[in-house]
């Protein structure tokens, strides 16, 4: 058994110290230069099957042949979407969040016609934090977890 001078005393030894983690703190600390660096790649991988039957019924209305898109340019806007947070150890969190960018597409209708849009997208990044510094990322542009969307999209002349 073992005694404590106050409930405060007894929080302060066994209670996880998480008050600091929040969408704020995520947001200041996250290396978002460093992400940029491989989301460009991690984009393109994106499965685009419910996005390309979506842009066809908003932009292409008139076309019947496929489809032929190029990502140019993509990067995070430093939305967080959602987090969770889970505990490793003392002092160490795994955080995993759903973050969200811009990305500027290029559409080839035919061999003469083309359209450059720029449309959202969101995607899984996990993160590990020890004693209050990211220590570890790790993006995850899975198709279940992953998409493109033209709901905001505007078209780049």
């Amino acid at each position: 058994m073992r005694f404590f001078q106050s409930l405060n005393h007894f929080n302060e030894v066994h209670t996880n110290h998480l008050s600091f983690l929040n969408k704020q703190w995520l947001n200041a600390n996250i290396d978002w230069a460093f992400l940029n660096l491989s989301v460009l790649e991690g984009v393109r991988e994106i499965h685009c099957g419910y996005y390309f039957e979506t842009f066809h019924r908003k932009v292409s209305t008139d076309y019947d042949g496929m489809l032929n898109y190029d990502p140019l340019q993509a990067e995070f806007d430093k939305s967080i979407l959602m987090f969770n947070v889970g505990w490793v150890a003392k002092n160490e969190y795994s955080v995993w969040m759903s973050l969200g960018g811009e990305v500027l597409v290029e559409y080839l209708l035919d061999d003469e016609h083309f359209n450059f849009l720029v449309v959202h997208f969101h995607t899984e990044d996990n993160i590990i934090i020890r004693d209050k510094v990211i220590v570890r990322y790790e993006a995850n542009y899975h198709e279940e977890n992953s998409g493109l969307s033209i709901d905001d999209a505007y078209e780049v002349l």
